[in-house]
């Protein structure tokens, strides 16, 4: 059931969000530490909201509380919202270092996002780690790591499937001193594209970009850590390319996604390309409501490790294994600043029916508000579909069911709950290949192919190799005939939605008699006999075979037969053949005496 607009209450604010938070690490070897303090303000004024049953977003919100899969960006223009997540990774990295280790990592990210105006969004985030290392025989060894980053993303969008955006993030790890943070500050510059499927709930994006990775420079005497502090860092001397590739598909309440990337460092510091972070993301996000959205991820690194050790450069090390929980609220507000007489203040409700020429209702259609919302609603069983939170205006609705043509549709929103549409689909016109062969394969040329409905359709004949093509069928293209002299004709019923598909391939059988009479005539010792048959009343008269059967084609009807035979008595027996019937007799005649 369609959820109805729910309008939510009160954020005054997430003020003063990490207000001196001191992110402290310690190294046993390194015997010294170093403090940042970060301090955040971030708040939100009570601004009430409606958001739409429909899918408002293609796709839910990452860690940063932008659109994401997890760390593939979606280039998407949204109505002016802010959003706020929270989540939580635990990571199992194996042993790396040859001592028989094993290390664990606990990772809080806080974020928050603000789309001012709807081809800009900034987000920032703050990230807390943990990492916990155990030695066998050996004293753990244990730090606390954290990083702050900021995101601007700005969007376009090429077509209603097509967009395109780019970004850039800066990120400043902690350090000893303020200085330190900022001389580790890093940024990545990426171009990022999305495909949003019409027809169907599928979005793939992807992602290439440059890392201008500093995050070394942060590290007062590296030199001097243990390996597994280095291990720990997650810092590296080297700039990287950045790749990705992802894709989700949504139904109703739930997104289910997938994402590969690939950080390859480059340059003489750098580890070789298969020893960069390639990670394997799946997951799956869940609605609770229109606002609130829950996810959880599992992700896996494939890369090789490279050398922890003070002879070597600074590398990312990523935990082998890794899941991720989280949470998402949006507060949408396009409504503010607006008058009441405007008209993105001003919202309606579409309801209506996707139907046949003859008015059935067409199930699982995809109906889609074009625009930047990109609200969507399938038909039910009956073809009824729903839309709320639609701004009032002129609007384009695209329609598109499998086996129907895809229609464009211009209406007029008005405030509140409009009158019901119902919006008739032509079936789509695919060309239709065939051919029409023998039970053994052998082609049958000049057989005549209709395709119509009733008394109206078109035909064609098949060529010496028995193939035929219909470059386009009638709308109510519902039924097919083959004839072909001395074949039986066949009639079949057509499947609107696999029709064009791939060929149809057509096997005509020999046609039956109208009737037929077949016998066998022997002695009483079961041996044959050379008979004469005669079939009244139509004077028929024909000599059985060597052994002794007979056969013969006939109208069907009431018959008498007649059978003689030298040396034997006559026999006559009645018969009756039913239309594309066979009557079988056998006669044992007896020796006269």
């Amino acid at each position: 059931m369609p959820r109805e607009n729910v309008a939510r209450i009160l954020v005054d604010g997430l003020r003063r969000f990490a207000e001196e938070m001191a992110i402290e690490k310690r190294s046993s070897r390194l015997g010294a530490w170093s403090a940042i303090y970060l301090a955040v303000a971030i708040g939100f004024e009570f601004i009430p909201f409606t958001l739409a049953t429909a899918q408002t977003t293609p796709i839910g919100n990452g860690s940063s509380a932008l659109p994401a899969f997890d760390r593939v960006g979606h280039a998407v223009y949204l109505d002016e919202r802010a959003c706020a997540s929270l989540s939580a990774e635990y990571g199992y990295t194996e042993s790396v270092l040859e001592q028989e280790d094993e290390h664990h990592r606990l990772l809080a990210k806080v974020g928050a996002s603000l789309i001012a105006v709807e081809w800009l969004a900034l987000a920032l985030r703050f990230d807390g780690r943990y990492d916990s290392h155990g030695f066998e025989n050996l004293e753990g060894d244990d730090g606390i790591a954290g990083q702050t980053q900021l995101t601007a993303r700005a969007s376009y969008e090429l077509n209603q499937s097509v967009h395109l955006g780019g970004e850039t993030v800066f990120r400043v790890p902690a350090g000893k001193t303020p200085g330190d943070a900022f001389q580790g500050a890093s940024f990545d510059l990426n171009l990022i594209g999305s495909y949003i499927a019409d027809s169907l709930p599928l979005v793939v994006a992807s992602l290439i970009g440059f890392r201008m990775d500093n995050s070394a420079h942060a590290i007062d005497r590296a030199d001097a850590m243990s390996r597994a502090d280095r291990l720990a860092l997650g810092v590296s001397e080297a700039n990287a390319i950045l790749v990705g590739l992802a894709g989700s598909w949504r139904e109703g309440e739930v997104e289910l996604l997938g994402e590969w990337t690939w950080d390859l460092y480059f340059g003489e510091p750098a580890p070789s390309a298969f020893e960069s972070p390639i990670r394997f993301v799946v997951g799956a996000r869940w609605w609770q409501s229109p606002a609130f959205q829950l996810s959880a991820l599992l992700g896996v690194t494939a890369s090789a490790r490279p050398e922890i050790d003070a002879n070597n450069p600074l590398s990312v090390v990523e935990p082998r294994f890794w899941i991720g929980l989280g949470a998402n609220y949006t507060l949408g507000f396009h409504e503010r600043g607006k008058s009441a007489s405007g008209d993105k203040s001003e919202q309606g409700r579409i309801t209506g029916r996707v139907v046949t020429s003859a008015g059935a209702g067409i199930s699982a259609a995809r109906i889609t508000l074009s625009g930047k919302r990109s609200l969507q609603a399938v038909s039910d069983a009956d073809g009824g579909f729903r839309i709320d939170g639609v701004p009032v205006g002129k609007r384009t609705l695209l329609l598109h069911a499998e086996g129907w043509r895809k229609t464009t549709v211009s209406i007029m929103v008005r405030r509140g709950t409009n009158p019901p549409l119902e919006i008739a689909l032509e079936p789509e016109i695919r060309p239709l290949q065939g051919a029409v062969y023998t039970p053994s394969k052998e082609p049958i040329p000049n057989a005549t192919i209709w395709i119509g409905k009733g008394d109206r359709g078109i035909e064609t004949k098949t060529d010496d190799a028995g193939r035929f093509e219909f470059r386009e069928l009638p709308a109510d293209a519902l039924e097919m005939k083959v004839k072909a002299t001395g074949w039986e004709e066949l009639t079949k019923k057509l499947d609107r939605a696999a029709l064009g598909t791939e060929p149809i391939e057509i096997a005509l059988e020999r046609p039956l008699p109208e009737g037929q009479i077949r016998g066998h005539v022997r002695s009483f010792e079961g041996k044959p006999l050379n008979a004469t048959i005669v079939i009244e009343p139509i004077g028929m008269r024909m000599q059985v075979d060597a052994k002794g059967t007979f056969q013969v084609d006939v109208p069907p009807g009431s018959y008498r037969v007649t059978v003689q035979a030298p040396g034997h008595r006559t026999q006559k027996r009645p018969v009756v053949v039913e239309h594309k019937g066979v009557t079988v007799l056998v006669v044992d005649l007896q020796k006269k005496r």
